[in-house]
């Protein structure tokens, strides 16, 4: 007995590679075809051919129509989850194949989650793969995607290209990573405007924000807002903290100091540079004085010595010449023999 695949449509039998496998006469039989193309898309029946004059064509055919991309189909356990809560997230492909599954990745994936593969088959009989992706849900897992990718192995070797599909996910979560903080910096001075400022992350958002001052261990509510503005004056100096509420919970924040000082000390702060600023001014305009003082002392004592030194020159001279007269004087008074 022989079996073919015909093609209905067109005057020839078409043969396309591939096997039948199973038992016919029991009514179970697969055909696989190996290297379908787009072109060969098209309504098949199955022909028997047995020895002699026997052929049969079965009418109920079957439609194939080849894809250039299979995109799997992506389920989660639900739209928005709690923090803390297991999610499961599904990607389901079809196995055109039993003998060549495809090769499904997850992205992102770390080593807090857990996957699982299983093949099942659907109503109308086709074979699906489904893989399961399962974690706990966390604050930094809010607004993140999930991908599902699937590559088939091809029967000439390598690899069809990857058709994926995605999920966002969103994460419900208390207040995280409260922070206040002051906008001037230290020291701040009585009668500067001050701003301080909460910060909280949160899935809602944060509903409300209040604002307590530490007084002697105990915390005193001065306001509510994501600032709070004081005019400071030397009664504000002391530690400041906030709460931030939201739907799922509340979170407050590590305290932060604020210091006001006098304008006296200001104004101090204020002369201080100038006051260096002229002691520096003086000291240097001293040492020019002393300086110039010393020049000049200096300069008299030289023109001193100068002076001295020529007076006692024009005496050497005159001595000599005193004497050098005498002698010639003596010795014209002798007779000339």
């Amino acid at each position: 007995m022989e079996t073919s695949d015909y093609h209905k449509h067109v005057n020839n039998v078409f043969y396309c590679k591939g096997e039948i496998t199973g038992d016919v006469t029991k009514k179970n039989c697969t055909t696989t075809f190996h290297g379908f193309r787009q072109d060969n898309n098209d309504k098949y029946v199955f022909r028997l051919e047995c020895a002699g004059l026997t052929k049969y064509n079965f009418d109920n055919g079957v439609t194939i129509n080849a894809q250039p991309d299979l995109p799997p189909s992506l389920l989660s356990s639900g739209g928005q989850v709690s923090e803390g809560a297991q999610v499961r997230l599904q990607c389901l492909v079809p196995v055109p194949c039993h003998n060549m599954p495809p090769s499904i990745t997850w992205s992102p994936e770390d080593n807090s989650s857990q996957k699982s593969t299983q093949m099942q088959s659907s109503d109308d009989g086709q074979m699906i793969m489904m893989t399961t992706l399962t974690f706990s849900a966390a604050a930094h897992h809010n607004n993140q995607s999930f991908s599902c990718s699937v590559t088939y192995p091809l029967p000439a070797g390598g690899s069809s290209r990857s058709s994926a599909t995605s999920q966002r996910l969103s994460v419900l979560y208390g207040p995280k990573d409260t922070v206040a903080t002051v906008s001037n910096s230290a020291p701040v001075f009585e009668g500067q405007s001050v701003t301080l400022t909460c910060f909280s992350e949160a899935n809602p958002p944060v509903s409300l924000y209040t604002w307590y001052r530490g007084d002697c261990g105990k915390l005193t509510k001065i306001g509510k807002g994501e600032k709070l503005v004081l005019q400071a004056s030397q009664t504000d100096s002391g530690l400041y903290l906030c709460e931030a509420q939201s739907p799922m919970a509340s979170q407050r924040s590590r305290p932060v100091s604020l210091e006001v000082k006098t304008t006296t000390g200001r104004i101090e702060g204020v002369v201080l540079p100038y006051t260096i600023c002229g002691v520096l001014l003086l000291l240097y305009i001293m040492t020019v004085v002393v300086d110039v003082y010393k020049y000049r002392g200096i300069s008299r004592r030289l023109k001193m010595i100068e002076v001295k030194g020529e007076e006692h020159t024009d005496t050497n001279m005159r001595s000599r010449s005193d004497s050098d007269y005498d002698q010639l004087q003596a010795r014209s008074c002798y007779p000339l023999l």
